[in-house]
């Protein structure tokens, strides 16, 4: 398992599936909060898209350095304000980054800008 945290292009599906949740459950059982969000949204991503072309790559060659930076934390579960606090900008400017990063992704929720930033291979 701890692969998948590690690699977030893993395969799942290629386990058993009682093995693959045991080996889940047994893993989760031993992260914290944050960390137990993450595996469980690089899971949802992979599984529900691991034919998705359309997500393997190039989805963030539009945004910024910068924007790529808070697409990471906000797959990592960072809420605005600590974007804000962890990039020491305003709260108004990591709105803006978010703002745009969802304009440029045509996306609205944190999942879907969760699985760009795994497909993407931002997260590690």
């Amino acid at each position: 398992m701890e692969q998948l945290m590690a690699n977030p292009e893993a395969d799942v599906s290629k386990s058993s599936l009682d093995n693959f949740v045991d080996n889940v459950y047994s893993y989760y059982s031993n992260l914290d909060f944050q960390e137990q969000k993450l595996l469980l949204l690089n899971l949802y991503a992979q599984l529900r898209h691991k034919d998705d072309k359309d997500f393997r790559s190039g989805q963030c060659e539009n945004l910024t350095n910068r924007e790529k930076e808070v697409l990471v934390l906000i797959a990592h579960g960072y809420c605005r304000r600590e974007i804000a606090s962890s990039l020491h900008i305003s709260r108004n400017t990591a709105a803006r980054h978010i703002s745009n990063i969802y304009s440029k992704l045509d996306i609205n929720t944190v999942a879907e800008a969760t699985r760009i930033a795994i497909a993407n291979r931002l997260t590690a």
